[in-house]
């Protein structure tokens, strides 16, 4: 289909809704990388012609890029959430035999 070189008939009548989500993921990862490569290129060109530019990211930060971070940052923090849920069961759960071994009701 299109960009992709997938049999439309095939993209419209056979895949999955999750076979689909990813062929959709896979275009925009090649469309994103195509864009950070030309990013790349033009910061190169200009800091040849002496133009002061750290990194590329200086030259313009792309939406996707404010948006993983932000999704990695949120899977880290449910993650952490996630372990310390986990240890605070494992806690009561050590507290509750420990109850259990010295007659306490609990």
């Amino acid at each position: 289909m299109g960009e992709g070189g997938l049999d439309p008939h095939y993209f419209l009548e056979d895949m999955t809704w999750l076979e689909i989500d990813h062929y959709i993921q896979g275009l925009r990862r090649r469309s994103r990388e195509g864009w950070l490569m030309m990013r790349e290129h033009m910061w190169f060109i200009l800091t040849a012609l002496g133009v002061d530019k750290k990194s590329p990211q200086d030259l313009r930060e792309f939406s996707w890029e404010s948006e993983a971070l932000k999704e990695e940052r949120e899977a880290q923090m449910k993650a952490k959430e996630a372990t310390i849920d986990r240890m605070l069961e494992e806690a009561r759960e050590h507290n509750r035999r420990i109850d259990a071994k010295n007659g306490h009701i609990g």
